[in-house]
């Protein structure tokens, strides 16, 4: 890994079977802002995988900017990084948390990559890079939700160590359909 432009950058190429797409993952600056709203709408209308829908989305690209400028502000914290391909930003992941003695200790994580880009090893790439943030943060762990149908990403957290801790039934709903979040955690 190198440093470079914004922050922490992943060199390409990734394979993943037998693809090749070449990308970059970074932490986000706030010049990201306007393709990082583009994307994190665009996600949202091609998986229901995700917590937002299409129709509950409403990041601005002003809000955005303020959070890439400001990413630790009074105790709590949002660092985004981005899977980009030729400029474009097609991937996202996010780790939060805030600075309470009893709970700061753990971080929060979600991702989300456009569909056309899934299986060409972003996911883990950003992954990479939320772990990576954590251990600066001194963090003793992280934790995510994960839709208990979402085969292909429970496999890649349990690859990067992730362990499933709880599971929340029924906790989301598309349309009339009830679906279970698995809840993972990652002790660094």
């Amino acid at each position: 890994m190198k440093e470079g432009g914004g922050g922490c950058v992943f060199p390409p190429p990734f394979y993943v079977e037998d693809t090749m797409v070449d990308f970059e993952v970074r932490l986000g600056v706030p010049d990201d802002a306007a393709g990082a709203v583009d994307c994190m709408r665009q996600a949202c209308g091609e998986t229901d995988y995700l917590k937002t829908s299409p129709e509950n989305f409403s990041l601005t690209e002003e809000k955005e900017r303020e959070i890439l400028a400001n990413p630790s502000t009074e105790g709590k914290y949002l660092f985004l990084f981005f899977a980009k391909v030729d400029g474009r930003i097609v991937g996202s992941a996010s780790l939060s948390g805030n600075s309470h003695p009893r709970c700061g200790h753990m971080g929060v994580t979600g991702i989300s990559i456009l569909k056309d880009f899934w299986g060409q090893g972003m996911g883990r790439a950003l992954m990479l890079a939320i772990l990576e943030k954590g251990r600066e943060l001194h963090l003793h762990g992280i934790h995510l939700d994960v839709r208990a149908d979402n085969e292909r990403a429970i496999g890649l957290y349990r690859k990067l160590g992730f362990i499933e801790d709880g599971r929340h039934e029924d906790a989301m709903r598309v349309g009339a359909i009830y679906h279970d979040l698995i809840h993972m955690t990652k002790i660094l």
